[in-house]
Protein backbone atom coordinates (compact mmCIF):
# COMPACT_ATOMS: atom_id res chain seq x y z
CA UNK A 1 0.00 0.00 0.00
CA UNK A 2 1.34 3.22 -1.02
CA UNK A 3 0.39 6.95 1.01
CA UNK A 4 0.34 10.32 -0.54
CA UNK A 5 0.64 12.86 2.02
CA UNK A 6 -1.51 16.02 1.16
CA UNK A 7 -1.54 17.94 4.51
CA UNK A 8 -2.67 21.51 4.60
CA UNK A 9 -2.42 24.38 6.97
CA UNK A 10 -5.47 24.03 9.44
CA UNK A 11 -5.02 27.62 10.04
CA UNK A 12 -5.48 28.56 6.61
CA UNK A 13 -8.74 25.69 5.98
CA UNK A 14 -11.03 28.57 4.53
CA UNK A 15 -8.08 28.62 1.78
CA UNK A 16 -8.81 25.37 0.76
CA UNK A 17 -10.82 25.91 -2.23
CA UNK A 18 -12.64 22.69 -4.00
CA UNK A 19 -10.41 23.22 -6.46
CA UNK A 20 -7.28 22.26 -4.30
CA UNK A 21 -8.97 19.19 -3.37
CA UNK A 22 -7.81 15.79 -5.07
CA UNK A 23 -9.47 15.75 -8.60
CA UNK A 24 -10.54 11.73 -8.19
CA UNK A 25 -12.57 13.20 -4.68
CA UNK A 26 -13.85 16.03 -5.94
CA UNK A 27 -17.40 15.09 -6.97
CA UNK A 28 -17.67 12.86 -3.81
CA UNK A 29 -16.39 16.16 -1.60
CA UNK A 30 -18.55 18.57 -3.48
CA UNK A 31 -21.69 16.03 -2.31
CA UNK A 32 -20.86 15.13 1.23
CA UNK A 33 -20.10 18.86 1.93
CA UNK A 34 -23.54 19.81 0.08
CA UNK A 35 -25.14 16.79 2.44
CA UNK A 36 -23.28 17.62 5.69
CA UNK A 37 -24.62 21.30 5.39
CA UNK A 38 -28.06 19.97 5.02
CA UNK A 39 -27.73 17.94 8.23
CA UNK A 40 -26.25 20.13 10.48
CA UNK A 41 -27.86 23.59 9.10
CA UNK A 42 -24.73 25.21 8.87
CA UNK A 43 -23.36 26.93 5.70
CA UNK A 44 -20.11 26.84 6.86
CA UNK A 45 -18.50 23.14 6.02
CA UNK A 46 -14.79 23.23 6.00
CA UNK A 47 -12.94 20.47 4.30
CA UNK A 48 -9.11 19.41 5.06
CA UNK A 49 -7.36 16.79 3.21
CA UNK A 50 -4.83 14.74 4.70
CA UNK A 51 -3.99 11.63 2.47
CA UNK A 52 -4.56 9.67 -0.16
CA UNK A 53 -4.11 5.86 0.05
CA UNK A 54 -4.06 3.51 -2.77
CA UNK A 55 -5.11 -0.26 -2.93
CA UNK A 56 -5.12 -2.85 -5.86
CA UNK A 57 -9.18 -2.17 -6.03
CA UNK A 58 -9.90 1.38 -4.31
CA UNK A 59 -8.75 4.42 -3.43
CA UNK A 60 -8.73 6.42 0.10
CA UNK A 61 -9.01 9.54 1.00
CA UNK A 62 -8.81 10.47 5.10
CA UNK A 63 -10.21 14.26 5.21
CA UNK A 64 -10.72 16.54 8.08
CA UNK A 65 -14.40 18.34 7.74
CA UNK A 66 -15.09 21.30 10.24
CA UNK A 67 -18.77 22.18 11.00
CA UNK A 68 -17.92 24.99 12.81
CA UNK A 69 -16.34 24.44 16.37
CA UNK A 70 -16.98 20.76 15.69
CA UNK A 71 -14.27 18.64 14.05
CA UNK A 72 -14.28 15.10 12.99
CA UNK A 73 -12.09 13.07 10.73
CA UNK A 74 -13.92 10.73 7.94
CA UNK A 75 -12.40 8.36 5.13
CA UNK A 76 -14.12 8.45 1.44
CA UNK A 77 -13.31 5.20 -0.33
CA UNK A 78 -13.91 4.84 -4.14
CA UNK A 79 -14.02 1.28 -5.25
CA UNK A 80 -12.38 1.23 -9.07
CA UNK A 81 -13.99 -1.18 -11.48
CA UNK A 82 -11.67 -3.98 -11.90
CA UNK A 83 -12.68 -3.85 -15.92
CA UNK A 84 -13.20 -1.03 -17.90
CA UNK A 85 -16.72 -1.89 -19.06
CA UNK A 86 -20.36 -0.65 -18.48
CA UNK A 87 -21.11 -3.92 -17.03
CA UNK A 88 -18.51 -3.61 -14.49
CA UNK A 89 -19.18 -0.21 -13.49
CA UNK A 90 -22.58 -1.63 -12.65
CA UNK A 91 -21.89 -3.84 -10.67
CA UNK A 92 -19.06 -1.80 -8.96
CA UNK A 93 -21.81 0.41 -8.09
CA UNK A 94 -23.79 -2.16 -6.72
CA UNK A 95 -20.81 -3.23 -4.37
CA UNK A 96 -19.99 0.43 -2.82
CA UNK A 97 -23.83 0.17 -1.62
CA UNK A 98 -23.96 -3.24 -0.35
CA UNK A 99 -20.63 -2.29 1.67
CA UNK A 100 -22.47 0.87 3.19
CA UNK A 101 -25.85 -1.42 4.09
CA UNK A 102 -23.55 -4.37 5.70
CA UNK A 103 -21.70 -1.67 7.55
CA UNK A 104 -24.09 -0.08 8.86
CA UNK A 105 -25.50 -3.51 9.88
CA UNK A 106 -22.54 -4.29 11.42
CA UNK A 107 -22.38 -1.03 13.38
CA UNK A 108 -26.53 -1.42 14.31
CA UNK A 109 -25.17 -5.46 16.36
CA UNK A 110 -21.63 -4.33 17.62
CA UNK A 111 -21.74 -0.44 19.06
CA UNK A 112 -23.30 -0.04 22.41
CA UNK A 113 -21.48 -3.83 23.35
CA UNK A 114 -18.93 -2.66 26.30
CA UNK A 115 -15.80 -2.92 24.58
CA UNK A 116 -16.46 -3.06 21.08
CA UNK A 117 -17.47 -0.67 18.39
CA UNK A 118 -17.46 -0.57 14.43
CA UNK A 119 -17.22 2.05 12.15
CA UNK A 120 -20.30 4.50 11.62
CA UNK A 121 -21.27 5.12 7.97
CA UNK A 122 -21.89 8.73 7.32
CA UNK A 123 -23.18 8.67 3.08
CA UNK A 124 -22.88 6.52 0.25
CA UNK A 125 -22.51 7.95 -3.21
CA UNK A 126 -23.35 4.93 -5.80
CA UNK A 127 -22.86 7.43 -8.66
CA UNK A 128 -19.06 8.32 -7.74
CA UNK A 129 -18.43 4.71 -6.52
CA UNK A 130 -17.65 5.98 -3.24
CA UNK A 131 -18.83 6.00 0.43
CA UNK A 132 -17.87 7.18 2.98
CA UNK A 133 -17.29 6.79 7.19
CA UNK A 134 -16.41 8.39 10.45
CA UNK A 135 -12.40 7.64 11.21
CA UNK A 136 -12.33 5.30 14.05
CA UNK A 137 -9.79 6.37 16.84
CA UNK A 138 -6.93 4.07 17.94
CA UNK A 139 -4.49 1.78 16.15
CA UNK A 140 -3.98 -1.19 13.83
CA UNK A 141 -3.75 -4.53 15.82
CA UNK A 142 -0.88 -4.68 13.56
CA UNK A 143 0.69 -1.77 15.11
CA UNK A 144 -0.06 -2.53 18.62
CA UNK A 145 1.21 -6.20 18.44
CA UNK A 146 4.59 -4.79 16.44
CA UNK A 147 4.99 -2.54 19.19
CA UNK A 148 4.14 -4.14 22.48
CA UNK A 149 4.82 -8.22 21.86
CA UNK A 150 8.29 -7.97 20.36
CA UNK A 151 11.37 -8.59 22.29
CA UNK A 152 11.06 -10.50 25.97
CA UNK A 153 7.66 -8.56 26.96
CA UNK A 154 6.50 -7.71 30.98
CA UNK A 155 3.67 -10.31 32.18
CA UNK A 156 1.84 -7.14 32.27
CA UNK A 157 2.12 -6.16 28.79
CA UNK A 158 1.69 -10.06 27.58
CA UNK A 159 -1.95 -10.19 30.07
CA UNK A 160 -2.95 -6.58 28.08
CA UNK A 161 -2.61 -7.53 24.91
CA UNK A 162 -4.23 -11.08 25.56
CA UNK A 163 -7.27 -8.99 27.01
CA UNK A 164 -7.22 -7.39 23.46
CA UNK A 165 -7.70 -10.48 21.93
CA UNK A 166 -10.30 -11.87 23.63
CA UNK A 167 -12.39 -8.92 23.27
CA UNK A 168 -11.52 -8.98 19.46
CA UNK A 169 -12.73 -13.12 19.39
CA UNK A 170 -15.97 -11.42 21.65
CA UNK A 171 -16.43 -8.92 18.54
CA UNK A 172 -16.58 -11.83 16.04
CA UNK A 173 -18.89 -13.99 18.14
CA UNK A 174 -21.14 -11.10 18.64
CA UNK A 175 -20.91 -10.26 14.76
CA UNK A 176 -22.08 -13.64 14.15
CA UNK A 177 -24.82 -14.04 16.26
CA UNK A 178 -26.53 -10.59 14.94
CA UNK A 179 -26.31 -10.93 11.38
CA UNK A 180 -27.37 -13.44 9.13
CA UNK A 181 -25.31 -15.21 6.72
CA UNK A 182 -26.58 -15.15 2.87
CA UNK A 183 -25.56 -18.35 1.51
CA UNK A 184 -26.02 -21.64 2.41
CA UNK A 185 -21.93 -23.51 3.11
CA UNK A 186 -22.01 -27.16 1.69
CA UNK A 187 -19.19 -30.02 1.46
CA UNK A 188 -19.65 -29.17 -2.29
CA UNK A 189 -19.04 -25.28 -2.18
CA UNK A 190 -15.87 -25.79 0.12
CA UNK A 191 -14.66 -28.83 -2.28
CA UNK A 192 -14.78 -26.68 -5.30
CA UNK A 193 -13.09 -23.25 -3.50
CA UNK A 194 -10.21 -25.95 -2.25
CA UNK A 195 -9.87 -27.33 -5.47
CA UNK A 196 -9.19 -24.59 -7.26
CA UNK A 197 -6.70 -23.35 -4.65
CA UNK A 198 -5.13 -27.26 -5.30
CA UNK A 199 -5.41 -26.40 -9.32
CA UNK A 200 -3.00 -23.44 -8.61
CA UNK A 201 -0.39 -24.72 -6.78
CA UNK A 202 0.02 -27.49 -9.41
CA UNK A 203 0.35 -25.45 -12.47
CA UNK A 204 2.67 -27.75 -14.41
CA UNK A 205 6.48 -26.52 -14.55
CA UNK A 206 5.68 -23.65 -11.81
CA UNK A 207 3.58 -24.53 -8.94
CA UNK A 208 4.76 -26.07 -5.50
CA UNK A 209 3.08 -29.24 -5.35
CA UNK A 210 3.69 -32.25 -7.39
CA UNK A 211 0.77 -34.68 -8.43
CA UNK A 212 1.73 -36.71 -5.31
CA UNK A 213 1.62 -33.65 -3.33
CA UNK A 214 -1.89 -32.91 -4.61
CA UNK A 215 -3.26 -36.17 -4.09
CA UNK A 216 -2.09 -36.58 -0.41
CA UNK A 217 -3.75 -33.09 0.23
CA UNK A 218 -6.86 -33.82 -1.51
CA UNK A 219 -7.17 -36.99 0.86
CA UNK A 220 -6.26 -34.88 3.94
CA UNK A 221 -8.83 -32.31 2.68
CA UNK A 222 -11.55 -35.14 2.33
CA UNK A 223 -10.54 -36.08 5.83
CA UNK A 224 -11.18 -32.78 7.90
CA UNK A 225 -14.63 -32.51 5.86
CA UNK A 226 -15.55 -35.66 6.81
CA UNK A 227 -14.93 -34.60 10.24
CA UNK A 228 -15.91 -31.11 10.09
CA UNK A 229 -19.53 -32.08 8.84
CA UNK A 230 -20.05 -34.17 11.72
CA UNK A 231 -20.08 -31.26 13.96
CA UNK A 232 -22.13 -29.27 11.27
CA UNK A 233 -21.33 -26.21 8.18
CA UNK A 234 -24.46 -24.42 9.11
CA UNK A 235 -23.34 -20.26 7.56
CA UNK A 236 -22.67 -17.71 9.29
CA UNK A 237 -21.54 -14.21 8.53
CA UNK A 238 -17.69 -13.56 7.70
CA UNK A 239 -16.03 -10.37 7.73
CA UNK A 240 -13.84 -12.08 5.20
CA UNK A 241 -10.37 -10.25 5.72
CA UNK A 242 -10.49 -10.61 9.58
CA UNK A 243 -6.46 -9.37 9.49
CA UNK A 244 -4.87 -7.33 12.05
CA UNK A 245 -4.93 -4.03 9.70
CA UNK A 246 -8.26 -4.65 10.08
CA UNK A 247 -8.92 -4.13 13.79
CA UNK A 248 -8.36 -1.14 15.83
CA UNK A 249 -7.95 -0.52 19.49
CA UNK A 250 -7.96 2.12 21.42
CA UNK A 251 -7.80 2.25 25.40
CA UNK A 252 -11.02 0.54 26.23
CA UNK A 253 -12.40 -0.56 22.81
CA UNK A 254 -11.88 -2.91 19.50
CA UNK A 255 -13.52 -2.02 16.37
CA UNK A 256 -13.34 -3.61 13.20
CA UNK A 257 -13.40 -2.06 9.70
CA UNK A 258 -13.76 -2.36 5.78
CA UNK A 259 -16.68 -4.98 5.37
CA UNK A 260 -15.78 -4.56 1.23
CA UNK A 261 -15.64 -8.78 1.24
CA UNK A 262 -18.15 -9.29 3.98
CA UNK A 263 -19.93 -13.14 2.82
CA UNK A 264 -21.08 -16.31 4.58
CA UNK A 265 -18.86 -19.18 5.50
CA UNK A 266 -18.17 -21.47 8.63
CA UNK A 267 -18.05 -20.22 12.35
CA UNK A 268 -13.98 -20.39 12.28
CA UNK A 269 -13.22 -18.53 9.44
CA UNK A 270 -12.57 -15.60 10.47
CA UNK A 271 -10.97 -16.90 14.33
CA UNK A 272 -8.57 -19.07 11.46
CA UNK A 273 -7.38 -15.64 9.21
CA UNK A 274 -6.38 -13.74 12.32
CA UNK A 275 -5.08 -16.82 13.97
CA UNK A 276 -2.68 -17.23 10.91
CA UNK A 277 -2.08 -13.30 11.18
CA UNK A 278 -0.53 -13.52 14.75
CA UNK A 279 1.45 -17.10 13.02
CA UNK A 280 2.70 -14.93 10.64
CA UNK A 281 5.08 -13.01 13.05
CA UNK A 282 6.55 -15.99 13.94
CA UNK A 283 8.81 -15.22 11.10
CA UNK A 284 10.48 -12.07 12.23
CA UNK A 285 13.08 -13.25 14.52
CA UNK A 286 11.94 -10.73 17.40
CA UNK A 287 8.99 -12.21 18.33
CA UNK A 288 9.26 -15.30 20.83
CA UNK A 289 6.83 -18.17 20.32
CA UNK A 290 6.09 -18.34 23.39
CA UNK A 291 4.56 -15.15 23.39
CA UNK A 292 2.63 -15.51 19.97
CA UNK A 293 1.36 -19.31 21.84
CA UNK A 294 -0.34 -16.59 24.41
CA UNK A 295 -1.80 -14.79 22.58
CA UNK A 296 -3.05 -17.40 19.94
CA UNK A 297 -4.84 -18.86 22.86
CA UNK A 298 -6.15 -16.09 24.31
CA UNK A 299 -7.92 -15.26 20.65
CA UNK A 300 -9.64 -18.80 20.45
CA UNK A 301 -10.63 -19.18 24.15
CA UNK A 302 -12.26 -15.34 23.58
CA UNK A 303 -14.08 -16.53 20.99
CA UNK A 304 -15.17 -19.97 22.35
CA UNK A 305 -13.78 -21.27 25.92
CA UNK A 306 -11.50 -24.55 25.65
CA UNK A 307 -11.28 -24.61 21.81
CA UNK A 308 -9.00 -26.57 20.77
CA UNK A 309 -6.63 -25.70 17.49
CA UNK A 310 -6.68 -28.84 16.08
CA UNK A 311 -10.44 -28.75 16.15
CA UNK A 312 -11.91 -30.16 12.35
CA UNK A 313 -13.56 -27.39 11.37
CA UNK A 314 -10.76 -24.96 12.98
CA UNK A 315 -8.51 -26.92 10.89
CA UNK A 316 -10.25 -26.67 7.83
CA UNK A 317 -10.76 -22.98 7.86
CA UNK A 318 -6.73 -22.68 8.42
CA UNK A 319 -6.18 -25.32 5.51
CA UNK A 320 -7.99 -23.40 3.16
CA UNK A 321 -6.21 -19.85 4.33
CA UNK A 322 -2.52 -21.70 4.14
CA UNK A 323 -3.62 -22.59 0.53
CA UNK A 324 -4.54 -19.25 -0.35
CA UNK A 325 -1.59 -17.26 1.22
CA UNK A 326 0.57 -20.24 -0.64
CA UNK A 327 -1.66 -19.17 -4.18
CA UNK A 328 -1.02 -15.47 -3.59
CA UNK A 329 2.71 -16.47 -2.76
CA UNK A 330 3.30 -18.17 -5.91
CA UNK A 331 2.20 -15.15 -8.01
CA UNK A 332 4.81 -12.76 -6.28
CA UNK A 333 7.32 -11.64 -8.83
CA UNK A 334 10.71 -9.95 -8.82
CA UNK A 335 14.03 -11.70 -7.28
CA UNK A 336 14.06 -9.15 -3.69
CA UNK A 337 10.55 -10.01 -3.13
CA UNK A 338 10.41 -13.55 -3.70
CA UNK A 339 13.69 -13.51 -0.99
CA UNK A 340 11.48 -11.88 1.31
CA UNK A 341 8.26 -13.76 1.18
CA UNK A 342 10.44 -17.48 1.01
CA UNK A 343 10.15 -17.46 4.94
CA UNK A 344 6.63 -17.51 4.46
CA UNK A 345 6.25 -20.06 2.11
CA UNK A 346 8.64 -22.53 4.11
CA UNK A 347 6.76 -22.39 7.35
CA UNK A 348 3.55 -22.66 5.46
CA UNK A 349 5.03 -26.06 3.67
CA UNK A 350 6.29 -27.40 6.55
CA UNK A 351 2.73 -27.20 8.23
CA UNK A 352 1.20 -28.94 5.35
CA UNK A 353 3.61 -31.56 5.92
CA UNK A 354 3.26 -31.89 8.78
CA UNK A 355 -0.55 -32.31 8.94
CA UNK A 356 -1.02 -34.25 5.86
CA UNK A 357 1.80 -36.21 5.97
CA UNK A 358 3.42 -35.11 2.86
CA UNK A 359 7.38 -35.87 1.59
CA UNK A 360 9.69 -34.44 -0.33
CA UNK A 361 8.46 -36.33 -3.32
CA UNK A 362 5.59 -33.69 -2.91
CA UNK A 363 7.40 -30.54 -3.51
CA UNK A 364 8.76 -29.53 -6.52
CA UNK A 365 11.75 -27.50 -5.82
Amino acid sequence: MSSVEILRDSIALDKVAAEDWPARFRSTLTSLVAELRQRSGREHVAVQPLRELHRPFSTLLHVRIFEGARRRGFFIKILQPRFDTAAELVQTRRNVQREYDVTSRVADVVNGVEGLGAVRTIACFPEDCALVTEEVEGMTLSSLLSRRAAGWPAARTIDGLAHTLRLTASWLRVAQQGLHADRDVTIDTITRYLDRRLNDLSVPASGLLTSAGRERLQRYRDNLLGAASRDGLHAVWIHADFCPDNIIVSDSCVSVIDFTMANAGTRYHDLAHLFLGIDALRGKPWFTAGTLDDLQAALLDGFEPGLDGRHPLFMLARFQHVLCHLVTLQGVEGQIARLRIGRHRRRYCAWLSSVAGLGPESWNR
